[in-house]
């Protein structure tokens, strides 16, 4: 159902009130010290509010410092890009017209629209169309165009846009599958064809649960592919669509909010490398996340010249701590055979952080095999070297 201006000016209402309250107090806390101060209706809008606030504190830090913007009723801001992801995919683009195709409450579309001279932010949802453009003119975003079109129906202007911008939601969540990109709504396979005509680039942002290889074969005209990670947790997947297919698009692999390096490469370089096996040496070294999720295990092994432990571990050993990793670097005190009382013997205090890499225990089972505490400077690594016997590393890192 649409949003009426009326219930605009109600959520302002609510925005104000919560504000002018706390942004501390729990939307709970708030209901029970105010029942009979409101009437139920914007109880629930004011509640709404400070549950948004929170959200938006560390995921969009400049909405939450403007404090004038509002949420909408039903949008997940959890699905939402946080504003270090957006920032980053903004820093890429620019011209004279762009396009966000499925602008959403229009995180993306806020800091996209800053490199163009003029801007569509395209919603199908009335209401959550006026809440973007009434959040954009808190903002003080003046150069972007609200437009209410399903992604099939849009109606495509005479003028060329320089870059379309793509978030398509998936249509089934159920049991948690991967889905592909003809499995979302609006269906870029379907569509991108279309598109190409009124652009010559097209960005999409995709779940971290889709596969990176079916979905450059379904996508067909890739050029570029970025995982984005935010300290270590992989949030999205974005691809870059041109005219014609690169042969062998890059993918980069980055880690925001943390100092590590890009890492970029091709599927074709991974398929080519071959890295050598060795013996856990005086460096553990762990690729990000983002390189993980990639699927770069060998050709980053081979680009840092260093040895892989086991096939499956993706844990990789040298003489050295190498400056530039993407990933964690970690100085190894230890190795021996997972034994109790060798390992209390070997780590004083009976705490350590502890990761499991192609060991038939988890973290939590481990912990309470040997009756250790987790945290601390140390980190325990259980996996298993090139023959298959398992291991168990104790290290310290010395770089994040």
């Amino acid at each position: 159902m649409s949003e009426s201006l009326r219930d605009l000016g109600l959520r302002i209402k609510a925005r104000d009130i919560a504000l002018a309250e706390t942004t501390r107090i729990t939307p709970a806390a708030f209901a029970l010290r105010h029942a009979g101060r409101y009437e139920p209706g914007l109880l629930q809008l004011i509640a709404g509010h400070l549950d948004y606030l929170r959200d938006i504190e560390k995921k969009i830090p400049s909405w939450y410092e403007n404090r004038q913007t509002l949420p909408y009723t039903g949008i997940n801001l959890e699905q939402s890009s946080s504003e270090l992801t957006a920032r980053y995919k903004a820093g890429y683009v620019g011209g004279q017209n762009g396009l966000d195709l499925t602008g959403g409450l229009g995180v993306d579309s806020y800091f996209l629209a800053q490199k163009f001279d003029y801007f569509t932010h395209n919603e199908p949802d009335a209401g959550l169309s006026e809440v973007a453009a009434c959040n954009f003119k808190a903002l003080g975003t003046d150069n972007v165009t609200f437009t209410r079109f399903t992604a099939e129906q849009y109606a495509w202007p005479e003028k060329r846009y320089d870059w379309v911008y793509l978030d398509p939601s998936r249509r089934n969540r159920a049991n948690g599958k991967l889905v592909l990109p003809e499995d979302c709504l609006p269906d870029l396979p379907a569509l991108r064809a279309q598109i190409l005509e009124h652009t010559d680039a097209v960005m999409v942002k995709y779940s971290p649960m889709l596969d990176i290889r079916l979905a450059v074969s379904r996508l067909e005209t890739v050029n570029e592919i970025w995982v984005l990670a935010e300290k270590n947790e992989v949030k999205e997947l974005v691809f870059i669509l041109r005219k014609t297919a690169r042969p062998r698009p890059e993918i980069r692999c980055v880690n925001l909010a943390t100092p590590q390096p890009e890492f970029v490469f091709t599927l074709e370089e991974e398929k080519e490398a071959i890295a050598p096996y060795g013996m856990p040496l005086q460096y553990l070294y762990e690729p990000n996340a983002a390189v993980m999720k990639a699927g770069a295990f060998t050709c980053s092994a081979v680009r840092f010249g260093l040895q892989k432990i086991a096939p499956n571990s993706h844990l990789y050993t040298h003489t050295t701590a190498l400056d530039h990793y993407p990933g964690r670097v970690m100085r190894i005190r230890g190795v021996t055979p997972f034994d109790k009382k060798r390992l209390n013997n070997m780590v004083s205090g009976k705490q350590a952080n502890i990761i499991c890499r192609n060991f038939p225990l988890k973290p939590e089972e481990v912990k309470k095999k040997l009756g250790w505490k987790d945290g601390g400077d140390t980190y325990l690594y259980l996996t298993e070297d090139m023959n298959g016997k398992k291991l168990a590393i104790v290290t310290e890192k010395i770089s994040p």
